[in-house]
């Protein structure tokens, strides 16, 4: 498929914690700017700093009958920046380029990320054999061995 067929849209975000006296999301949103540009834009402040210790996964997910596991899920620890493939690379590129995120631990700081561009995603993953569909992208981390959070992002590629 040719790049500029490809087209995402982001279309929901959702973001939960198990404790929201350690894990705040000042903002956790998907804004629309137009019909071909969207953003995620998420603000995080964590109460527990420095996070020492980071266990998680990031699944993609296809809609058929419900949300279905779709090719890619990793595993996300502090050792995850150290042993990046291809797809992970891209993902992995994605905050460092559009967030304050430089490593992964210890994580001394909140975690920002204004503006996340449907456009700039769409760029790094033409090359990625993905179909049109509605798709998910589940973020489940622990902090600390102890507050477990999750970003659910939904969008659209036709």
């Amino acid at each position: 498929m040719a790049p500029e067929q490809f087209r995402l849209k982001f279309t929901k975000v959702e973001c939960e914690t198990s404790d929201k006296a350690a894990v705040i999301f000042e903002t956790c949103k998907v804004k629309a700017v137009s019909r071909n540009l969207q953003f995620i834009s998420l603000n995080v402040t964590f109460r527990d700093l420095p996070i020492t210790d980071i266990n998680g996964s990031v699944a993609f997910y296809k809609r058929a009958n419900g949300y279905k596991p779709f090719l890619y899920n990793f595993v996300v620890n502090c050792e995850f920046v150290k042993h990046l493939n291809p797809v992970t690379k891209i993902v992995w590129k994605w905050f460092q380029d559009n967030s304050n995120i430089g490593g992964l631990c210890p994580f001394e700081t909140n975690f920002h990320m204004p503006r996340l561009e449907n456009v700039y995603v769409e760029k790094s993953m033409h090359q990625l054999p993905i179909p049109g569909g509605d798709y998910a992208c589940f973020t489940t981390l622990l902090l600390n061995n102890m507050t477990q959070f999750s970003v659910k992002v939904y969008g659209t590629i036709s």
